[in-house]
């Protein structure tokens, strides 16, 4: 049942990917990787920043949005071309493709929730919330829209009718959110603001949570963190959750105990993490410059990948290309994993033979 949602949800990069699970055609001891271009997404005057960018499920295709210059913008992944841009009214915090990648979400300052056309930047719907949007996800199978506000709700929308199908409260503001590939969980990350009337501050705390979508309760709360969380993100096989926070830690947590597997001190802030689909690799970006790929087999930093500071990581689908979005510079730029067959005798023609169509193969 797995890979028959996989096939689906894949489409053409489908062979590729279970390719990628049955060879070991990456670098599994250091990423091989590459950079294929760099873009200015965000040209405000002053202060740049781009907030979030994602690659579309085919990987043809990414969006980004910009923190300063309000600009939402799709680009072409073959050659950084634009295919369009629209310049808002308030800056855009999160994006989401649908998973046909006909269309895609993001979630913003002005309270809304906005459905866009990827091909021609129609505006489709907008679902209007009670505070601003930090975090934004979009359901395997298609049906689920689910929103975190900065009053630390998770708005559930069914992503067919665009009615409100839900609404539970995890904390005081919510930053990311990630399905489940079965859509049964919901990984949420964020913090909980205590204010002390004595001092006239308020202290920041992280949480990481793990809501039943079906019952759209809190199954599982996940022990550790203490600045605010920024990011979240299940492992393919949903073995792992990892979060990242401004506590300048990234951490790996077994999903169904909660129990905590590896701390990963950096010495800035993090913002982002991400597995790579194979699992072999977590990948954090913040505050230090530095993109860090610690390996899951024996959790060791494995390689660090200089940059501007990282505010999101994405990654397409089959696992070979990487999507960074970045403040002060107010840039995205594209990464490209290069394969890693030529050691292995007979591993090149044996997957060669596998996935080709050609009539010489076909006759042998």
């Amino acid at each position: 049942m797995k890979i028959l949602r996989l096939t689906i949800f894949i489409c053409f990069t489908t062979v590729h990917y279970l390719i990628g699970q049955e060879f070991p055609i990456y670098n599994g001891d250091q990423p091989d990787i590459m950079p294929v271009w760099h873009r200015v997404a965000d040209d405000a005057r002053v202060l740049r920043s781009v907030e979030a960018a994602r690659l579309s499920p085919d990987g043809r295709l990414a969006v980004s949005a910009s923190k300063f210059g309000y600009y939402l913008m799709v680009w072409r992944v073959a050659d950084g071309g634009l295919v369009w841009e629209k310049k808002l009214t308030a800056e855009i915090e999160c994006v989401v493709f649908a998973p046909d990648g006909k269309t895609f979400a993001t979630g913003d300052e002005n309270y809304m929730v906005t459905i866009w056309d990827s091909k021609s930047g129609k505006q489709v719907k907008q679902l209007e919330h009670d505070s601003s949007l930090d975090g934004i996800t979009w359901s395997h199978d298609g049906k689920t829209i689910a929103a975190g506000s900065e009053k630390g709700d998770v708005w559930f929308w069914d992503a067919t009718t665009y009615k409100l199908a839900g609404k539970v409260n995890v904390g005081s503001t919510v930053n990311s959110l990630d399905f489940s590939q079965n859509d049964e969980q919901l990984v949420v990350g964020g913090n909980i603001q205590t204010p002390n009337p004595k001092t006239k501050t308020t202290h920041y705390s992280g949480f990481v949570t793990l809501i039943n979508v079906l019952k759209q309760s809190i199954t599982r709360s996940y022990v550790g963190t203490k600045g605010s969380v920024k990011s979240v993100r299940f492992s393919f096989d949903e073995k792992w959750i990892a979060s990242g926070g401004f506590d300048s830690t990234a951490r790996i947590f077994e999903t169904e105990t909660g129990k905590l597997i590896k701390e990963f001190k950096e010495p800035l802030k993090i913002e982002a993490v991400a597995f790579t689909p194979d699992g072999q690799y977590l990948l954090t970006g913040g505050h230090q410059k530095m993109i860090s790929f610690y390996r899951t087999k024996d959790m060791q930093l494995s390689y660090q990948l200089p940059s501007p500071r990282t505010e999101y990581l994405d990654l397409s689908a089959d696992g070979r290309l990487l999507l960074t979005a970045h403040e002060d510079s107010g840039l995205i730029s594209l990464f490209m994993f290069l394969s890693s067959t030529q050691h292995i005798p007979g591993l090149y023609y044996k997957i060669e033979n596998q996935i080709l169509n050609n009539r010489d193969i076909k006759k042998n």
